[in-house]
């Protein structure tokens, strides 16, 4: 999922839901990876990515 900020609309937020941090760790690993990102930041002034825990989930739809 990518948002964008309200208040500051040059800033987006990419997002997605991972299997496991194994899924996260094995991706940033394979071969694919430093490609890919390095076209991302081609479009981009500033990338600072993060992982994120759920620390708790809402029930109801989108």
């Amino acid at each position: 999922m990518l948002t964008r900020d309200q208040r500051a609309p040059e800033r987006f937020v990419s997002f997605a839901v991972w299997e496991s941090m194994e899924a996260v760790s094995g991706w940033k690993q394979h071969p694919e990876f430093k490609p890919r990102m390095g076209r991302v930041q081609e479009h981009i002034d500033k990338f600072a990515p993060t992982e994120l825990d759920v620390v708790r989930r809402i029930g109801g739809g989108a």
